[in-house]
């Protein structure tokens, strides 16, 4: 299927443009800008999450798998060579799964058909710097992989774990030291002195008079290192109030709404990649196993076999139990 419309390019006897869905649609092409929102109008939403789709939009469309700089014969049919496998594993669900209203089942197909895991990758441009590939086509992605995961369909396993804004939730956040007092970034590192006649230690610029050290408590001169003083170590000292401290403040901005304050404030986030399990290659390729962790639906299921147990019994002319 090809949107807004099929290009006008000679194609090869292999390739048939489809634009309904009474017809089986193995890959979607979106050739102009605003193919991606007309695919629910042709197709269900399910194979629209589900169905390989090449870009040839030049927008970049996130979920796409293949995206082509120039749209030929020669990169058509190179791009459906590269998800001939991805294809196949589509062609091989149930109708019935295509046509689902239940965005957990999508999810489970795009694993199942994209080599059986949901790997993360590193996005800077995204909020949380981190980005599936399946998230463009299935709606609340990491809730419906969590549910996935409790209910045993998918097994996650651990990935990172992300500092985030506690009022926004971005993890581009900005980690620097600060001054203690006024939290001023216009922080740097000096030498203290200690001048050993009278015992003052203070920062070096304190001392400092042009190219001389004279000390500020007795006015002597500190020509010789270890003789007249020494450095026992350094001090960090802001350059917007004066204040001056053995270890600044390790603060943070969020560079996304711009709040900022002690980086204990901070919260963590963890993230997972997650691996299709057996139970959820049956929910996919059967249509026996919902992929389903309500406790209504097992409630259900399990009145389902009771009332079938009673039935055979009765059939039976067996004595039924109280």
């Amino acid at each position: 299927m090809c949107l807004p419309s099929p290009p006008s390019i000679d194609l090869p006897d292999s390739i048939r443009f489809v634009d309904d869905q009474d017809n089986a649609v193995d890959a979607i092409l979106l050739s102009g800008t605003n193919g991606r929102h007309l695919l629910t109008s042709r197709i269900s939403k399910a194979a629209a999450a589900i169905v390989p789709i090449i870009d040839a939009s030049g927008q970049s469309v996130d979920g796409a798998e293949f995206t082509l700089p120039i749209l030929t014969p020669a990169t058509l049919m190179l791009a459906l060579q590269s998800l001939a496998p991805v294809i196949e594993r589509v062609r091989s669900l149930p109708k019935s799964l295509l046509e689902s209203s239940d965005p957990r089942l999508w999810l489970l197909a795009r694993v199942a058909t994209r080599g059986g895991a949901a790997e993360p990758s590193r996005d800077v441009n995204a909020k949380s710097t981190i980005r599936f590939a399946h998230e463009a086509a299935v709606p609340n992605f990491l809730a419906n992989a969590e549910r996935l995961s409790r209910s045993g369909h998918l097994l996650r396993h651990f990935f990172d774990r992300l500092n985030v804004c506690p009022a926004c939730s971005s993890a581009r956040i900005l980690i620097r030291e600060e001054c203690r007092d006024c939290r001023s970034t216009d922080i740097s590192e000096e030498a203290v002195i200690h001048h050993l006649r009278c015992a003052h230690q203070a920062p070096e610029r304190d001392f400092r008079d042009g190219q001389e050290l004279i000390c500020p408590k007795c006015r002597a001169a500190l020509e010789h290192f270890s003789v007249d003083y020494d450095k026992p170590g350094t001090l960090t000292v802001c350059n917007a109030c004066g204040h001056a401290t053995g270890e600044p403040a390790i603060g943070y901005l969020c560079l996304d709404c711009g709040s900022k304050g002690d980086s204990g404030l901070l919260r963590t986030c963890v993230i997972h990649s997650y691996t299709l399990t057996e139970r959820g290659r049956q929910a996919v390729f059967s249509t026996e196993t919902p992929p389903s962790d309500a406790p209504a639906w097992r409630t259900q299921e399990l009145r389902s076999k009771i009332r079938l147990f009673l039935a055979e019994h009765r059939a039976l002319a067996f004595p039924v139990p109280s």
